[in-house]
């Protein structure tokens, strides 16, 4: 929920991970783009299920958080002149993020599940974010049922 969020974000994690549903920002329910998390329940009057971009540039992220967003167009373009990496990597990144990986365009879950998996399995391991990142892309476009772009091509990485 987005209260557990707020009680449990630490300075000292290394990844904050999202694995949820990104929304645009100016349409009919929402004003700004945002992430959707764990619907309002009657005894959580103050928070709204919607971590909205204002909401995370407000978040005190360590310089050693690496954002993931495993969300369906995560980066999104405000204006056709705007910075290329406005939208939510954009918010994290104002919040203190050393980096965000993000998505581009709508992601598949089952690729998105592996890439993941292989990006942590490789953290364990102790190697850079980039590297793992990069591990888990080469290693999930060359299962035959992934090889397609649509399915590994979607993701970016914006940080050091």
């Amino acid at each position: 929920t987005e209260k557990n969020l707020y009680k449990s974000i630490n300075p000292n994690y290394s990844f904050i991970a999202f694995a949820t549903h990104a929304v645009r920002g100016m349409n009919n329910f929402f004003l700004e783009r945002g992430l959707v998390l764990t619907p309002l329940s009657p005894e959580d009057q103050d928070a709204d299920g919607f971590l909205s971009s204002s909401e995370i540039k407000s978040l005190n992220l360590s310089y050693n958080s690496t954002v993931v967003l495993t969300a369906c167009n995560t980066l999104e373009q405000k204006y056709y002149l705007s910075s290329p990496f406005s939208g939510l990597p954009e918010s994290f990144m104002a919040a203190g993020a050393s980096g965000v990986l993000f998505s581009m365009w709508n992601v598949n879950t089952n690729s998105s599940s592996l890439i993941n998996q292989e990006i942590f399995s490789a953290k364990n391991n102790k190697r850079a974010f980039i590297d793992s990142y990069r591990s888990s892309i080469l290693k999930v476009k060359s299962k035959e049922n992934f090889a397609h772009p649509y399915f590994w091509a979607s993701y970016a990485y914006l940080g050091k």
